[in-house]
């Protein structure tokens, strides 16, 4: 049977013929998409043809098993292809990949990043092993050069990778894909580019895991603060059956008075004459919008850095979900650098920085400002610096913050010195120099 040249655009068909999954040729076209859209697919496919010549039919049956509901070997696949049948066979009896077609089935999207993640992995670790095979003087006749142990081991660290990269995958394009409502159904190109992204920018995927850590540590806070909202006593009322549960002591004591105690209560409860306790439910608290300042100071570098956007983003989510409006900046040392957030494009957050110094009063007037259009707003200021507030500015921000019956949150990471943000702040957190997911949850839990 002839070989696929990648040199040009495959055939579905012709490819499916040369795959050892089963099914139609709908899962040939399928891959061919997620190749043609996303570039990592196509990187992945360029580093396994430099392992064996007809990777492309193992990439795509790589991308069948993740995305098909119930994957299963063809029953007369290429004879020429044996070796990756074998492989196939042994990756789908492995419990690491039941654990990654739990996320990745019928999931477009979540199939192409885990076949990536799975590939790349599966490919550095084969590469590595091939070289000390070639020093040890090994068979290379095996598939994919390499002994069925070191394959299984690596195929199951390969599909732990899939399983990682394919989350992470799916909850950026969650986080950086809303609107106000909901999900927004981004494009797929837009998903891959990001897919693209998050493989070449550590700090994005740091932010990625530290805001799925941090949102399970708010629900976590916010469910042991949970109580049941005590109705509150009003007053009395008389009441039959339905409200038997709140009738007074005083009427269950004829009770005990004997027969004509009994059929008093009864006549009275018959006629709902009987005196009970009336209650009213309290008011519920509601929530006014939600403002963020980030310092993006050349200080806050490293773990300050993707501690506070994975709060911003985490905020932002939160008060969408809540439905409340909401408003972002980033802030450097002057009006001049002060990055306003597009709550469609929240991977703006992620990449933006100023690197310079960092000036209270800018983020303050912008606070300020939006006081004035939205009332009882709640404004997180996120900062790991220390600089002098004018008496003005402070004074100014304060009448501004008093008038619209908003709330500041000042969260100050790696310092002590809280004696200026405590100036205009309502509540400040004074967080150690790493940050941990834990505090992120219980400041959530607050706003």
């Amino acid at each position: 049977m002839s070989r696929i040249s990648t040199n040009e655009q495959p055939d579905p068909a012709k490819l499916f013929q040369r795959m050892c999954i089963d099914g139609t040729r709908f899962q040939a076209q399928k891959f061919l998409s997620a190749l043609g859209d996303y570039e990592g697919l196509t990187e992945a496919l360029k580093q396994g043809e430099e392992i064996a010549p007809s990777y492309l039919p193992l990439l795509s049956d790589t991308f069948s098993a993740f995305f098909q509901n119930r994957a299963k070997i063809k029953t007369s696949p290429p004879e020429d292809l044996e070796q990756h049948r074998q492989i196939l066979e042994m990756v789908l009896g492995l419990r690491e990949y039941e654990e990654l077609h739990t996320v990745s089935r019928l999931d477009f999207f979540a199939s192409a990043a885990a076949t990536r993640a799975f590939s790349d992995e599966l490919i550095k670790l084969i590469k590595k092993r091939k070289e000390e095979q070639r020093r040890e003087g090994g068979d290379e006749q095996q598939p994919l050069g390499i002994d069925p142990d070191t394959l299984r081991w690596a195929a199951r660290k390969s599909l732990k990778k899939g399983l990682e990269e394919a989350q992470e995958a799916k909850q950026a394009v969650e986080s950086f894909g809303r609107e106000e409502g909901g999900l927004k159904r981004i494009p797929i190109t837009e998903q891959f580019a990001l897919a693209n992204l998050l493989t070449k920018n550590a700090k994005i995927k740091e932010i990625i895991r530290m805001l799925g850590r941090m949102k399970l540590e708010a629900l976590s806070v916010r469910r042991s603060k949970v109580t049941h909202s005590t109705p509150v006593r009003s007053g009395v009322e008389t009441t039959g059956l339905e409200g038997i549960d709140r009738i007074l002591p005083e009427e269950l004591a004829d009770i005990a008075l004997g027969k004509s105690g009994e059929e008093r209560f009864l006549r009275k409860l018959s006629e709902e004459e009987l005196l009970a306790y009336s209650y009213k439910k309290p008011v519920q608290q509601s929530h006014g919008p939600i403002l963020v300042a980030v310092d993006g100071s050349g200080s806050m570098q490293g773990i300050r850095e993707v501690w506070a956007k994975a709060l911003a983003i985490a905020a932002f989510l939160q008060a969408k979900k809540e439905k409340r409006k909401a408003y972002g900046i980033i802030f450097g040392a002057s009006e001049n650098e002060v990055f306003e957030i597009d709550m469609n494009k929240l991977v703006d957050l992620a990449t933006a920085s100023f690197h310079m110094g960092t000036n209270f009063e800018p983020p303050l007037k912008w606070a300020e400002e939006k006081f004035k259009e939205i009332p009882k707003a709640d404004f997180l200021f996120i900062t790991d610096g220390i600089c002098e507030l004018s008496p003005e500015g402070r004074k100014t921000f304060l009448s501004a913050k008093s008038q619209a019956g908003a709330r500041c949150f000042s969260v100050l990471i790696g310092s002590e010195a809280t004696e200026t943000v405590r100036q205009f702040s309502d509540t400040v957190f004074s967080l150690p120099t790493t940050p941990t997911a834990r505090e992120g949850g219980q400041i959530l839990a607050e706003i």
